[in-house]
């Protein structure tokens, strides 16, 4: 398959001297992060956290004239709602799975497969083992009997913390993206800089019923509820989970969304559709173009 960069200074732009050959194109895809699980009310304990969107990150070539179809996924929007695929042409990431609902002495549910599963809502009277599967990256955590927290979203680079005790479950650890600086990262609000390096695809941590807050994964992953606190959503432009509820009736976050970054030589120009929203700068030789949200085609010229 083939990839392209985008450009968002016009939606038409024309190269002034025909491009020949192939053009190679460095691509980041990032799917939608899941939603963190509902609690429902008089639940004693906290929701599993949502798990990661996918992540993509290779070359492709293209011939000139190439049109590709870019859809940006959205995180998953409350329980229930994994997160959406993010696609390049035939290239689809899947979005994550959402954590599982929190239960009073009945069956809290499992967390939900996705590109990394969702954490398992937490059960004080009965373990909680169903997690949610990681269809490309890793699952989400389970609790025990007795736990008042649920367990954490599976990142794409780590499973999810399982729940124990009152304190929420980490959120899996994403994964580096080595297309773009963290300078660029941070100007344009995409990925999560952390140590030098830019993160995409952090799982959630999960909802408690106690006073202590677990971390969601590098990558954008949401921090679970607990202490009167909401959780809180999932970084937008990374692909991280939504954080879990905590005890008694409060609601899951909603995920971060998906993200697409080419980055291709200067030299090349690409038609972006109107119905995708993007940026372009140059940095040295290349350009980077990222697509934050939207669908539409792309044309390498």
């Amino acid at each position: 398959m083939a990839n392209s960069s985008i450009g968002d200074f016009q939606k038409f732009n024309v190269l002034s001297a025909a491009i020949t050959g192939s053009v190679t194109v460095g691509t980041l895809v990032v799917g939608g992060g899941g939603a963190g699980g509902d609690s429902f009310t008089g639940s004693f304990g906290g929701a599993g956290g949502g798990g990661a969107g996918g992540v993509f990150e290779g070359t492709f070539s293209y011939a000139p004239g190439t049109v590709l179809a870019v859809t940006i996924g959205a995180g998953g929007a409350r329980a229930a709602n994994i997160g959406s695929p993010t696609s390049v042409g035939s290239l689809k990431l899947l979005g994550g799975g959402t954590g599982g609902t929190a239960a009073n002495r009945t069956s809290a549910a499992a967390g939900n497969y996705g590109a990394n599963g969702g954490g398992a809502g937490s059960d004080d009277s009965a373990d909680n083992t169903y997690f949610g599967l990681g269809l490309l990256g890793f699952n989400g955590g389970v609790t025990t009997t007795g736990d008042s927290a649920g367990g954490g979203g599976g990142g794409m680079g780590a499973v999810g913390g399982d729940g124990g005790g009152t304190s929420s479950a980490i959120g899996g650890v994403g994964v580096v993206a080595t297309i773009i600086s963290t300078t660029l990262a941070t100007s344009r609000a995409v990925g999560e800089v952390s140590g030098g390096q830019v993160f995409f695809g952090g799982g959630a941590s999960s909802g408690a019923d106690g006073s202590g807050s677990a971390a969601g994964g590098l990558g954008g992953g949401g921090v679970g509820g607990e202490g009167g606190n909401a959780p809180t959503v999932g970084a937008p432009n990374t692909g991280g989970g939504g954080g879990g509820a905590q005890a008694s009736g409060d609601n899951g976050a909603i995920g971060g969304s998906g993200v697409v970054i080419f980055k291709y030589p200067a030299r090349v120009t690409l038609t972006i559709a109107a119905g995708l929203t993007s940026t372009t700068d140059t940095v040295g030789s290349d350009k980077i173009t990222i697509f934050t949200a939207g669908s539409g085609n792309v044309t390498v010229n």
